[in-house]
C-alpha cells in the first residue's frame, strides 16, 4: 500500500495494482483525478470554499491544511467508517458499468446527488438500463452546455 497526497506516484502505485491511500485537499477531487482502479481509499478534504485553484492565492487561509492537522481528522482516518466528518470525506473506489467510481464512506459529500444524475444521463444516453432516479433540469443544462459535450 502507498500512502500519498494526490501525486505522480499515486497514479503510479494504482497503475501497478497497488492499493493507495491518498489525501486531497479541495483543489482536486478523487472523481476527477483518480487513483483509478478498485480498491483505493481517499481522504477529501472539503471545506465550504472548495474547490479552488492552485494556480491562485487563497483567500480562506489554506482552511483544507488546517483540516488535516487535526486530531480529529487523524481519528477519522484510523477509525474508517465509524466516525462522522462535517468537513471531509472518505471514499472508496470501485468499478461500476461507466468505470471507477468512488463510494462514500462517513462525511459531508456535498456534490453525491449531481454527480449521481450526471452518471446517470451518461448511463441512459450509452442505452444503459437506467436506474430510476430523476434527472433535474439544473443538472441537464449544465451538462449540455458545453460544447463539446454535445451528445447527437
Amino acid at each position: 500500500m502507498v500512502l500519498t497526497p494526490d501525486t505522480g506516484t499515486m497514479h503510479l502505485a494504482a497503475h501497478t495494482g497497488t492499493r493507495v491511500a491518498a489525501f486531497f485537499i479541495s483543489s482536486a477531487f478523487c472523481f476527477e483525478t483518480g487513483p483509478y482502479g478498485r480498491g483505493h481509499t481517499v481522504f477529501q478534504v472539503l471545506p465550504d470554499c472548495a474547490p479552488c485553484l492552485e494556480a491562485r492565492k487563497c483567500g480562506f487561509d489554506l482552511v483544507c491544511h488546517e483540516i488535516l492537522k487535526r486530531r480529529e481528522t487523524m481519528k477519522s482516518i484510523w477509525k474508517g467508517r465509524d466516525v462522522e466528518m462535517d468537513e471531509a470525506a472518505l471514499f472508496t473506489s470501485f468499478f461500476d458499468d461507466l468505470g471507477v467510481y468512488y463510494s462514500s464512506g462517513p462525511g459531508r459529500d456535498k456534490s453525491a446527488v449531481e454527480r449521481k444524475a450526471i452518471r446517470e444521463m451518461v448511463r441512459r444516453y450509452l442505452g444503459y438500463h437506467p436506474e430510476k432516479i430523476i434527472i433535474p433540469d439544473d443538472i441537464a443544462r449544465i451538462f449540455y452546455h458545453e460544447r463539446q459535450w454535445m451528445l447527437q
